[in-house]
């Protein structure tokens, strides 16, 4: 990726953090920036077509507003194998460029609020320094709004409060009830970690991977 980005007027210097950089939080923390400065490379489905989103560290995807922005209705998480087939590389460790297929790419607004980002470099412990400018020159990226609201999702996760404390109530419900229950104790205590702990820890795509 370094001579790609020669040819793109880009200088790659990649820096390498043993310890990973596997979610916002730990390149934060290894590199010694804002969360918010860390790019997340997310890749999702939006009626079947694969596509990339730039999403600042602190910030999590509105899947909605990625599908709209694409002009799509339907936004799904891809596996990974889809991502190494559309980029490249792997969960964790998608770089801005070069890209094995050409995908239409959004970009985060907050990103371009710091002077300087840092972006996964091909591995889950490389990563590099880009001004946002050039990321969204280098690859086109449409900047558009992706950032799921406060709002919404302190929703989601009451909604998700409500069906733990259900899961919790009375063991004399009939089977297929119980499976519902203990699948809303699941959606809750993933949402309860996503709350307490850090707005992209997980894994989900849009949790955290920086690629």
């Amino acid at each position: 990726m370094i001579d790609a980005g020669r040819v793109l007027g880009v200088a790659v210097e990649p820096q390498r953090f043993p310890e990973g950089t596997k979610t916002a939080a730990d390149a934060a923390a290894a590199i010694g920036c804002e969360v918010g400065q860390i790019v997340k490379s997310l890749i999702f489905g939006v009626d079947g077509e694969v596509v990339l989103a730039y999403v600042s560290g602190r910030n999590q995807l509105d899947e909605s507003k990625l599908a709209a922005a694409a002009g799509g209705s339907q936004c799904r998480r891809v596996d990974a194998d889809t991502v190494r087939e559309a980029t490249g590389f792997p969960i964790g460790g998608v770089p801005p460029f070069p890209s094995a297929t050409e995908l239409r790419v959004f970009c985060d607004p907050d990103l371009l609020t710091y002077d300087e980002v840092w972006a996964a470099a091909g591995t889950w412990t490389d990563v590099f320094p880009i001004t946002p400018g050039d990321l969204v020159r280098v690859t086109g990226a449409v900047v558009t709004d992706l950032r799921r609201d406060q709002g919404e999702r302190s929703r989601l996760c009451s909604s998700a409060g409500r069906l733990r404390t259900m899961s919790s109530r009375g063991s004399g419900a009939v089977h297929g009830h119980g499976r519902e229950r203990r699948g809303g104790a699941r959606r809750a205590e993933a949402c309860h970690h996503a709350h307490h702990h850090h707005p992209v820890a997980g894994r989900r795509l849009d949790r955290g991977r920086l690629g």
